[in-house]
């Protein structure tokens, strides 16, 4: 029976990260069904903000992820709570930032999709985004981007 194996560096979550955002877009764009019809279904969001990118921990926090796989990833015991744990054992943290929360929207709108409901957000501890209490304020957050 073929697993999927968990990653195991934050190296491999940052390739994971972009390669779902590729892979994202040229589906999109050349009009095939690909993974942006299960954005709406994602719960838990995963933020990098030195790429500036979103990726859910269902196709973040497995080797080798790419679109292909996850769209037919049944029968190989894909569990977003294993991916969960292993993606706070690498210093993710949730967060409330509203920007953060802001960025989800404009980025699952772009391609027709809204945010699941109790969708969660979760940052690097290392990240501008995370303060001892995780939350920055908005004007902070604001001016985090502007420099």
């Amino acid at each position: 029976m073929v697993k999927l194996q968990l990653v195991e560096s934050l190296d491999e979550v940052r390739t994971n990260i972009k390669r779902f955002n590729d892979d994202l877009n040229h589906e999109y764009n050349t009009g095939v069904m690909g993974v942006h019809r299960f954005l709406s279904t994602f719960h838990q969001w995963y933020y990098i903000d030195d790429l500036d990118l979103l990726g859910p921990s269902k196709f973040i926090g497995y080797k080798y992820m790419n679109s292909y796989t996850y769209r037919n990833k049944h029968g190989l015991h894909a569990d977003g709570r294993k991916t969960e744990k292993v993606l706070k054992s690498l210093g993710f943290v949730n967060t409330t930032n509203p920007y953060l929360y802001i960025k989800l929207e404009i980025f699952l709108n772009s391609f027709g999709k809204k945010p699941r409901k109790g969708a969660k957000i979760n940052v690097l501890k290392a990240s501008a985004f995370f303060t001892k209490s995780g939350e920055t304020s908005m004007e902070d957050s604001i001016e985090m981007q502007l420099l």
